[in-house]
């Protein structure tokens, strides 16, 4: 068994560099990074609610139940993400897997 910190630790902080670098705000809750990586792996569109997106620019709101601006989030932003969180995990991994 294995316990894969990187997948969140590591994978966040190249997130938020990469929107730093963008100038973009990661925001909390249904922000920036979140919303990029539901809207890359929704290729259905049935999960994400662009309606609210006005409403959760103005600010932390419990009608959306965001702490966050999503309406910058792309796919694109989205698959980098979730590529992040993956190689990270993998590469941890492997890490430990070499320590045995």
């Amino acid at each position: 068994m294995f316990y894969v910190a990187d997948l969140q630790g590591k994978a966040t902080q190249q997130i938020n560099a990469y929107l730093a670098e963008r100038k973009i705000p990661a925001g909390g809750h249904a922000g920036v990074a979140e919303s990029a990586q539901v809207m890359f792996l929704d290729q259905n569109k049935t999960m994400m609610r662009p309606e609210g997106y006005k409403i959760a620019a103005a600010g932390p709101t419990d009608v959306t139940g965001t702490s966050g601006d999503p309406s910058l989030a792309t796919p694109e932003m989205g698959r980098a993400f979730v590529d992040f969180k993956v190689n990270a995990a993998a590469d941890q991994m492997r890490q430990q897997i070499t320590q045995k």
